[in-house]
């Protein structure tokens, strides 16, 4: 996919098509980074005139704001990523434990991600609590449906909206509504094996106790992450190029 006329258009001199790729968002960047690392020439456009998408780092008062993701987690393929940007060493350590927090009815509330932060949330009440027990009678994702109403369906309304729907938004930078299950969770949950019930698959482990990948960020904020993308590949990326 390309248009115009020069190496970077269509085809290489030896006629293997370029790869075209639409944002440079943290996963256009990333897509262009692992392809161009196979070999393959790609052709990044986006219409705005800076790299990153939703990550947006602002110093304000003298301290680092973000305005879209806070923070990485360290797992084996961001690691891998940080450390063929030679980014790994600058990076910064925050606390494990250190609680997520979800803003409802005019107050922060801890997100339940243990079963006791579950039982103790204020976040839920008694009866959406006992409605997410039900989720292991419910059907696994169908096709054309969004993530909402995915979530909706196997969790109840109330966790839904107040709970998976804010967190998964949070992860993606889209709201849950306007995502099809089957392009996205669903694919999570294909890859983990997870077939039927969410809950039940996921409980071993909730018993056990998490052991997650560090936090991580950058001095300047993780702005530096799509920033040290795009100087790798700027000659394959066109900026304000909707």
């Amino acid at each position: 996919m390309a248009t115009g006329s020069g190496p970077a258009a269509g085809k290489t001199g030896d006629d293997t098509p370029t790869v075209g790729i639409v944002g440079a968002g943290i996963s256009g960047l990333a897509l262009t980074h692992f392809l161009e690392e196979q070999g393959v020439q790609t052709l990044t456009f986006e219409s705005a005139a800076r790299p990153g998408g939703t990550i947006q780092s602002r110093e304000i008062d003298g301290r680092i704001v973000e305005l879209g993701p806070q923070r990485l987690r360290l797992a084996g393929p961001v690691k891998s990523l940080l450390d063929d940007l030679d980014l790994t060493d600058d990076l910064q350590e925050g606390n494990t434990n250190q609680p997520l927090f979800i803003y409802h009815d005019e107050a922060f509330r801890v997100a339940p991600l243990s079963i006791r932060e579950a039982l103790t949330t204020n976040l839920l009440s008694w009866r959406g609590k006992l409605r997410v027990l039900a989720e292991p009678f419910t059907d696994g994702p169908k096709s054309g449906e969004s993530v909402e109403a995915f979530l909706t369906r196997k969790f109840g309304r109330e966790a839904a909206h107040r709970l998976f729907a804010p967190l998964y938004t949070g992860l993606y930078g889209t709201a849950a509504d306007d995502m099809l299950v089957e392009y996205s969770l669903g694919k999570a949950l294909e890859r983990h094996g997870i077939e039927g019930s969410i809950l039940k698959a996921v409980a071993p482990y909730a018993l056990k106790g998490r052991d997650p990948p560090p936090i991580v960020t950058f001095e300047e904020g993780l702005e530096r992450l799509p920033a040290a993308l795009a100087d790798r590949h700027a000659d394959s990326i066109e900026f304000s190029t909707p």
